[in-house]
């Protein structure tokens, strides 16, 4: 394609330069894409013999030294009318009379740049045509028409100020592509040298977005595995292969990481626009206090949004890195909701840093991910999504990979308490009768489905249909009082989301999922139903298609076959393991062997762990972190610490983490010291958390790791033997192992430290785990305390100083 030609569907043109007024809230989702596409179709069908759906229009319009392919099918082409009579169709919960006057003027933009296409296109045509809305209330199951003429004067005057208005934006974008391909194009790795295994990695992360090929990468511990996939990936966009980037993380201190990142690349002379997105909850002044609503419950930032959006959109596109401080100052500048600003954002960036569940999670997942691989699809001439003329091409970065398996059977299940969904029913009562009665059929929907069930929890394979039915009510009513302008109190708001959750979930494949009901015993107890999904695999693999290639990595992946298989990567998918940048006598591996961690066994075996730590300690002054399967567990070694070891300086983890306790912890970490902290395995202190240097001296593993068992974690234990496979394995062994070794991960992060790690259970030192070991490590077997000392001396007796780390 000509550099000078740009390919636009109608619809995008008119959504990018027509939109006004209000945002509206985001409860209310509308119909779904399923039943609009009912609703075309049944219309379609009523058509006259004579008239023709689905018709396409495409033109070329040459405009300011551009040429611009605009076109898009239109619902309805009625040409045996005088004159020809063009139909838009729009499905909706209520009457158009009820509509935002902003959702109509949308509606009826659409159709008169149909109008311009058609009679451009149609030369022949006569100079006047009729343009029909059609909106179809799916509630009221009504059709309701309006009709208006125009003739080529007045469409050319609309749609010419939209086309400049696009063309204006459009040269800002090409402006900042060209300096991000120019730039990239000279951008050289910000460090002299490679680490061992880093080069390795950059490669294949370039050949697999460059070649839209997957792959899995197990990076170990201080490889740089950020800049070793950022700086690849970018180099991959300046070549012109993908048109952008999206990395995502676990956990926010991973996004900071990235951020850092992208900083080191912007010093050597990179010239990108990257956004940070931030949760919704962290950066919404709603969620935070920050926002004071008017007399009608409104959110004054949200009200005349898309009036304000394009100073403050254009404004943001001009700076290289978009992260949380850009925009609020921005948002509070043009009175915007932040979080909302940022996603406007999203289409116009080159580099996406963002959590796991903009892209993966059913509900919260961006509809500019979902369509991604296809900007102008809607083009006549784009019949499929393969790679072609129009495509957005996204390079896929996902860190931290291990944790999107329990992450998706997260974001793929749903719970609804039958205590919640009364106190919500109470919510309504006095302001919306008609909701709170929708509301209550829920919870009694839940007594119902329960009723023949015993107390405790209950397991089958059955969808709760009356239940689902319930819920579809509930959805209805709020999409038909939110198209009113109704405004729903906070607390209803957020409980709204499980109700479009619920149903995209029923509305999937049911062979993954298990409907879980606990029952409280007493006779008005609780009454919990989940569909809970044992399996997200398949709905990745899914998600995966839409990208432009794609890299997971981890410090942590193995063993292959098991992460190809749960995170829905296919058996052929490329599995690169690389070496340890560090050398064998900066970390020490100790399999203590005379500690045994299982349950039924730990109340004897308190006395020895106490003492394994103080033998850690002793070798050698410094920080250390002591992980634990459990917070029981974790409460009993601690007290006995604490009793025997009272001078020595502790910190625990707590249950509920906020952000400033957490920050409390870490400060205990900041450099060198004789803390012992005690937290939990695959917990928020076991990964994504750098302890550089003297911050960590040794990681103690207290057991194998493996998850509590409870029904659930049964549930999908069974599940996995049923396909075949070793169902105890796939639920317990392989993510227990995970968490050991993501935590031992902690202790060497660069080439001048050094570190110990004690694995502090007996079942270490059987084959299964010990295939599972690093290639790296060198593990020591101790048979007991005496063994443990004498080793722990060997290893730090060649390093002198005074008790801190060797610097060299």
């Amino acid at each position: 394609m000509p550099a000078d030609t740009l390919a636009l569907s109608v619809r995008q043109l008119v959504e990018f330069t027509c939109r006004r007024g209000d945002l509206l809230s985001s409860a209310a989702a509308g119909p779904s894409a399923q039943e609009g596409i009912k609703a075309h179709s049944r219309l379609q069908k009523q058509r006259p013999a004579e008239s023709l759906a689905e018709y396409p229009v495409e033109v070329t319009i040459e405009r300011r030294g551009y040429r611009l392919r605009l076109g898009g099918r239109l619902d309805l082409l009625h040409p045996q009318h005088t004159p020809p009579l063009l139909e838009e169709i729009k499905t909706t919960y209520s009457p158009p009379a009820e509509l935002a006057d902003s959702q109509r003027f949308l509606h009826w933009s659409q159709l008169k740049v149909y109008g311009y296409c058609y009679l451009r296109q149609h030369n022949e045509a006569p100079a006047t045509l009729d343009l029909g809305m059609v909106w179809y209330d799916l509630l009221a199951d009504r059709v309701h028409r309006q009709q208006q003429t125009a003739d080529r004067a007045a469409l050319e005057a609309f749609c010419l100020p939209l086309i400049d208005a696009y063309l204006d934006w459009h040269e800002l974008i090409a402006r900042r592509r060209a300096q991000m391909l120019d730039s990239a194009a000279r951008l050289a790795f910000p460090f002299p040298d490679y680490r061992r295994g880093q080069r390795q990695l950059a490669v294949a992360v370039f050949r697999s977005l460059r070649d839209s090929d997957s792959l899995l990468a197990e990076a170990p511990t201080g490889i740089g595995k950020t800049v070793s996939s950022v700086f690849p990936a970018v180099k991959v966009m300046g070549e012109k292969h993908i048109d952008q980037v999206t990395y995502l993380t676990a956990k926010k201190q991973g996004r900071a990481v990235v951020a850092d990142c992208l900083a080191l690349l912007r010093r050597g002379g990179l010239q990108m626009t990257a956004l940070v997105l931030q949760a919704k909850n962290d950066i919404c002044e709603c969620r935070n206090g920050g926002c004071e609503r008017d007399g009608e419950g409104n959110c004054p930032l949200l009200l005349g949004f898309y009036d304000r959006l394009p100073t403050a959109r254009r404004a943001l596109l001009e700076q290289d890195v978009i992260d949380s401080a850009a925009v609020r100052r921005s948002a509070a500048e043009h009175r915007l909701c932040p979080f909302e600003l940022s996603l406007q954002l999203l289409p116009w960036v080159q580099f996406v840093v963002a959590d796991f569940n903009y892209v993966f999670d059913p509900l919260v997942g961006l509809t500019y991910f979902r369509d991604s691989g296809g900007w102008n699809k809607e083009l006549p001439h784009n019949k499929s999504r393969q790679s072609g003329a129009g495509e957005h091409r996204i390079g896929l970065l996902v860190d931290e990979a291990h944790n999107l398996v329990e992450r998706s059977r997260d974001m793929y299940s749903v719970q609804f308490s039958r205590a919640d969904v009364q106190r919500i029913a109470l919510l309504c009562k006095s302001s919306h009768p008609r909701l709170e009665r929708a509301v209550k059929g829920v919870a009694r929907a839940i007594s119902r489905w329960a009723k023949p069930l015993p107390a405790g929890t209950s397991v089958t394979a059955e969808k709760p249909q009356t239940l689902t039915r319930a819920v579809e009510k509930v959805k209805a009513v709020i999409d038909l009082l939110s198209q009113q302008g109704v405004r729903f109190p906070d607390a209803f708001g957020e409980w709204v989301p499980e109700i479009y959750r619920y149903l995209k979930v029923d509305a999937l494949e049911d062979t993954v999922y298990r409907t879980v009901t606990e029952r409280q015993p007493a006779r008005r107890g609780d009454i919990c139903v989940t569909r809970k999904c044992l399996d997200a695999s398949r709905f990745l693999t899914d998600i995966y298609a839409r990208f432009h290639g794609g890299v997971l990595f981890s410090g942590t992946l193995r063993p292959a076959f098991f992460f190809r298989r749960v995170l829905g990567l296919q058996p052929q998918t490329g599995y690169l393991t690389l070496p340890s940048p560090f050398t064998p006598d900066q970390q020490g591996v100790f399999v203590c062997e005379y500690i045994d961690t299982r349950y039924r066994h730990r109340a004897a075996g308190v006395e020895g762990i106490v003492l394994l730590i103080a033998a850690a300690c002793q070798s050698r002054r410094g920080n250390y972190l002591v992980f634990f399967p459990s917070y029981q567990y974790l409460d009993q070694v601690f007290a006995g610490f604490v009793a025997r070891y009272p001078d020595t300086a502790v910190v625990r983890q707590a249950p509920a983490a906020s952000d400033a306790s957490r920050a409390r912890f870490l400060a205990h970490f900041e450099g060198a010291g004789a803390t012992v902290g005690f937290a939990i395995t695959g917990g928020i202190y076991g990964e994504a958390v750098d302890y550089v240097g003297d911050r960590l001296t040794g990681v103690i593993a207290v057991g194998v790791g493996l998850p509590q068992i409870n029904p659930q974690r049964q549930l999908i234990r069974d599940y996995y033997q049923g396909e075949g496979l070793d169902g105890f394995d796939y639920a317990y062994r392989y993510p227990g192992m995970t968490r050991v070794l993501q935590t031992a991960g902690r202790v060497i992060r660069r080439e001048t430290d050094r570190g110990i790690i004690l694995l502090a259970d007996h079942r270490f030192s059987e084959p299964f785990y010990r295939h599972l070991f690093p290639g790296h490590w060198h593990p020591q077997r101790c048979r007991d305390q005496t063994q443990l000392e004498a080793a722990l001396a060997g290893f730090w007796c060649d390093d002198s100083g005074d008790g801190s780390h060797n610097r060299d």
